[in-house]
């Protein structure tokens, strides 16, 4: 197990349970506001559960108090640049251009990078032209994956890119977590219609769906 996830394991646990148990409900109530929820009887429902305990750890805020890995730092003391690297967690939509040897090269595709990540911690096998959203953090000069891995269809590659390249060319960085949040929306909800091709649930429009 790699340092990155122990410590978010760590993290999960310290403010997971007992006194922190019912701030977790809390958590996990406005997660699913923000991404829909998902029955425990769906094959979907562990990735969904890893991808709550990622947004839990990296972005929940209860009122006015630091996000919990901020706290738990504070509380705990940690290693600075392990710290450095929690602070500068990559949330973003990525696509498998390769799998080689325990490594996974992928595209950023909102911020038009390229990243080569160890998948030793994570058991979402992914295959090359997967499309998804996720975290990555690079620490001790590596790019690790964390196990909160949404994957979307392959089909919307091309009117994902299309918004990312919007949000980059309009500098619209302030959006980026609210456009992430909807893509797992998006993902629960053509799980509900599944009728629906893809194109209709990820088009433009519904992309854009309250970005403003």
């Amino acid at each position: 197990m790699s340092t990155v996830t122990y410590q978010v394991q760590t993290i999960l646990k310290d403010f997971g349970q007992n006194d922190f148990y019912e701030l977790l409900k809390k958590a996990y109530t406005q997660f699913c506001d923000l991404t829909g929820k998902c029955d425990s009887d769906s094959p979907e429902y562990e990735a969904r559960m890893n991808s709550f305990n990622d947004w839990y750890v990296f972005h929940f805020e209860n009122n006015d108090e630091k996000k919990i890995f901020v706290r738990y730092f504070d509380e705990h003391g940690v290693d600075s640049e392990l710290a450095k690297a929690f602070y500068n967690v990559n949330y973003s939509v990525f696509k498998v251009q390769k799998v080689v040897k325990g490594k996974i090269y992928l595209t950023d595709i909102l911020h038009d990078q390229r990243l080569k990540v160890l998948e030793e911690d994570s058991s979402v096998g992914l295959v090359p032209e997967d499309i998804f959203v996720g975290r990555t953090v690079f620490f001790d000069k590596r790019h690790y994956l964390l196990k909160g891995v949404c994957t979307i269809p392959r089909e919307s590659f091309s009117e994902v890119e299309k918004y990312s390249k919007k949000i980059r060319s309009n500098y619209l960085y302030n959006n980026e977590e609210n456009f992430l949040l909807n893509l797992e929306k998006l993902k629960v909800k053509s799980m509900h219609y599944k009728h629906l091709p893809s194109s209709k649930i990820f088009s433009l429009t519904s992309l854009a769906a309250g970005m403003e």
